[in-house]
């Protein structure tokens, strides 16, 4: 008995410790195979390789790419400045205009409308307070008050508690009308305010419209433009497409005249080898000669 219970304490043990053996395999496993399978040296002749193909390449390539870049920058930005102000002659404005005026009048109307609704709330809400302060004053008078007498909840005659709750229902509803008329107000502001706006940029363009003419430009002459600048851009387009194509050419003749390519072949087969390489380490048979090797070198450590 005494002998089982030794045993499984042992393999308690060996297994408790194995995790960090693991650990320490699994690096090793990964240092092995950074320098079983490293493509340094392959890089490194390529870097070499290309050195002088890239200087050429730039020599022959990159001005003439940087200015075809920019000049298809500064045509585009006339397109779109011509078709901009294309648009500003194409636009009806008055039937633009027009129903925001009428929009703008009925939200002005209506605002009339509720100020004078909030105004009068707010009359009401002060009469409504004067009763209250008045019954308030009332009751600390001898003559026609409470004279310092226990008031009734109702009385048909002289003061009361009744009288008091109507004139805070009085204010307290004048009060909210106040708020809705205040909080409709404020609603229809900002409508009047985006009428508004929408009213004085149809203007700004109209006005922009109008400073054009001012300035001899006209539809005629824009569209021309336009249709120039449209043709003019295909051919910068096109350019800068045949000449980075030939880049292209040239950059992939270098790299087979210099073995660039059978390098990089090469780099894949090893990164291939090296992918394998490290799933290895995690296969059943691979786990299981480890815990085999594991055990039997903790057993010979712990004699």
């Amino acid at each position: 008995m005494f002998t089982w219970l030794k045993q499984k304490f042992q393999d308690l043990r060996i297994a408790t410790a194995f995790p960090a053996y693991e650990a320490a395999m699994r690096a090793e496993h990964v240092n092995v195979g950074l320098r079983r399978f490293s493509t340094f040296d392959l890089e490194r002749e390529i870097a070499h390789c290309m050195k002088i193909p890239l200087q050429e390449m730039r020599a022959l390539f990159s001005d003439p790419i940087e200015e075809l870049h920019t000049e298809i920058r500064v045509s585009s930005s006339v397109l779109d400045t011509c078709r901009g102000n294309l648009a500003v002659f194409d636009r009806p404005y008055k039937e633009e205009l027009d129903p925001l005026y009428d929009e703008k009048k009925h939200i002005s109307d209506q605002l009339s409308v509720l100020h004078d609704q909030k105004n009068d709330a707010y009359a009401r809400l002060k009469h409504a307070q004067s009763d209250v302060d008045a019954w308030h004053a009332k009751s600390k008078r001898s003559f026609f008050g409470n004279g310092s007498k226990r008031l009734p909840s109702h009385s048909m005659f002289g003061q009361s508690f009744g009288d008091l709750d109507g004139y805070k229902a009085h204010r307290s509803a004048a009060f909210d009308n106040v708020k809705r008329y205040s909080s409709e107000i404020d609603s229809i502001k900002v409508r009047r305010d985006k009428a508004g706006e929408r009213i004085g940029a149809i203007k700004a363009d109209r006005q922009r419209m109008f400073d054009l003419r001012e300035k001899g430009v006209n539809p005629g002459k824009l569209k021309n433009t336009i249709r120039e600048t449209e043709i003019r851009l295909a051919k910068l387009e096109t350019v800068l497409m045949q000449t980075e194509r030939k880049q292209d050419v040239f950059l992939e003749a270098a790299r087979y005249r210099t073995g660039v390519i059978a390098r990089e072949r090469e780099i894949a087969r090893i990164t291939m080898q090296h992918d394998q390489f490290k799933l290895s380490f995690d296969q059943e048979q691979a786990h299981a000669a480890r815990k085999h090797d594991h055990r039997v070198g903790w057993l010979s450590q712990h004699r």
